[in-house]
C-alpha cells in the first residue's frame, strides 16, 4: 500500500514539474512575442511622429507664404 502511494506521489510530482516547465516555456515565448510587438509599435509611433512633423513643417511654410503675400 505504501509503495502505491509513493508511486502516485512520484508521478504527481513528475506531472507537476512537466507542467511547470511548459508554463515557463510558454511565458518565455509570450515575452518574445510581446517584445516584437512593442518594437513594431515603437516603429509605427516614430513613423507617425515623423509624418506629423513633416506636415507641421509644410503648414508653417504655407503660413509664412500667406503672411508674405498679405504683408
Amino acid at each position: 500500500m505504501e509503495t502505491i502511494a509513493l508511486w502516485i506521489i512520484a508521478i504527481g510530482l513528475i506531472v507537476g514539474v512537466i507542467a511547470l516547465l511548459q508554463l515557463i516555456d510558454l511565458t518565455k515565448r509570450t515575452e518574445q512575442v510581446l517584445s516584437i510587438q512593442i518594437k513594431g509599435l515603437a516603429d509605427t509611433h516614430i513613423m507617425g511622429f515623423e509624418a506629423l512633423t513633416l506636415s507641421l513643417e509644410r503648414v508653417e511654410k504655407r503660413v509664412k507664404t500667406l503672411e508674405d503675400e498679405v504683408l
